[in-house]
């Protein structure tokens, strides 16, 4: 029982990344109820922000590369 309340507060604090990965899957095209649900898992979920970092950071080149001119 000690052990559940030592989670209790970590996964509170999870929920609203449980809610902002959701829709930034979304955006992403991935699954966005799998990363809902990876972000409210300890330890877990300090990695998948590693990986939402990464992707969004990717995102954005892809995009900037897409409006970059092409007359150069």
């Amino acid at each position: 029982m000690d052990a559940l309340a030592q989670f209790i507060p970590i996964i509170l604090l999870s929920i609203p990344f449980a809610f902002g990965n959701f829709f930034l899957a979304k955006r992403l095209n991935k699954n966005p109820n799998l990363w809902a649900v990876v972000s409210l898992i300890p330890i877990v979920n300090f990695w998948l922000m590693f990986r939402v970092a990464y992707l969004v950071i990717y995102k954005i080149l892809d995009t900037l590369e897409q409006i970059k001119p092409t007359d150069q």
